[in-house]
């Protein structure tokens, strides 16, 4: 896309807003929508955008986040985007599917769906 070279950069300041200190929960929401579609098929930024995902975002404590984060992760499944990152994405989801809410346990069971 247009971000090129700045995705890297773009990327690490979308996972600092994942994190859970950043009180916004809407603000972390669109910063899991967003970061799936930094990657581009560049590794770094691959690399920073699943571990955010998997660490911040499919464990935040708003449901809303977890459901971003599950369907930016499954938008990379289905797009082959994970690189070396697949099996950490199929345990994250694996947790998911005992989530308390409905909707991140249905994303997480699409998402695995396509690991099969």
């Amino acid at each position: 896309g247009m971000i090129g070279s700045h995705a890297e950069r773009a990327a690490s300041a979308l996972a600092d807003c994942l994190r859970d200190e950043y009180e916004n929960a809407a603000v972390r929401e669109a910063a899991a929508t967003w970061l799936s579609r930094l990657t581009g098929g560049r590794n770094v930024t691959t690399t920073l955008v699943v571990q955010a995902l998997c660490e911040w975002g499919l464990t935040d404590g708003e449901p809303s986040v977890r459901k971003a984060a599950a369907e930016a992760l499954t938008d990379m499944v289905r797009l082959k985007m994970l690189g070396g990152w697949a099996q950490l994405v199929e345990d994250a989801m694996m947790v998911r599917l005992k989530d308390e809410s409905d909707d991140v346990n249905q994303t997480a069971q699409t998402c695995l769906k396509l690991f099969e």
